[in-house]
């Protein structure tokens, strides 16, 4: 939890291997002079490959230090991306307050999706996960192939069952599912989520 603001200190050039074991990809982080400028993990790059490292809460990393000449993927300040990584991990926690199992079958309930649902999620993952959504997928499946890191899948869903786009039809599983009643609204202008220290996603 401490190599990424002394690589930052100390503007050093290198690339930051995570490997969180249990079977998950191994990440890359790449940066310049101390400036993240690319990630990888699996299938995802840039800021997605980040925000998915950012769940890893256990594993080994390691720093080489060397001159790195790859393509430029991230251009926002690290700060940024913390914050807005505390976003998604603060609104993906919200879809575990209501699903206690991931193996439960989601359903498109409303086609008309208000525009500032469209807005909030951003069109692209809004239809990737909802592309996703059929009879045969579960919650864990839809995370898992997404395309994109796995907190903003949880975060897309979470907001998707926020807003009553989708919920659970599959009354088998109904004591696996709390139905709905927000205390907290993820589409509200001025979000009240507080955000988690930068310790606290490396940890």
């Amino acid at each position: 939890n401490e190599i990424l603001p002394i690589v930052e200190l100390n503007h050093k050039s290198g690339e930051l291997v995570l490997n969180p074991g249990r079977g998950q990809d191994i990440g890359r982080m790449f940066f310049r002079e101390g400036r993240l400028i690319a990630a990888q993990t699996g299938m995802l790059e840039g800021e997605e490959a980040f925000y998915d490292m950012t769940e890893a809460d256990e594993g080994t990393f390691a720093f080489h230090g060397k001159p790195i000449d790859v393509p430029e993927q991230i251009t926002v300040e690290k700060r940024e991306l913390l914050k807005k990584a505390g976003q998604l991990y603060f609104e993906s926690e919200t879809l575990f307050s209501r699903l206690m199992d991931q193996e439960v079958l989601p359903s498109i309930k409303k086609e008309n999706i208000p525009q500032r649902v469209r807005e909030k999620i951003g069109e692209e993952y809004l239809q990737k996960i909802l592309s996703l959504i059929n009879p045969r997928r579960t919650v864990r499946k839809i995370i898992n192939e997404s395309e994109m890191s796995r907190l903003r899948a949880k975060a897309v869903l979470a907001g998707l069952f926020s807003a009553g786009i989708i919920g659970i039809e599959d009354y088998e599983h109904q004591n696996l599912y709390m139905e709905y009643e927000p205390q907290i609204d993820l589409f509200e202008e001025e979000s009240q989520a507080v955000f988690v220290e930068e310790d606290e996603l490396f940890e």
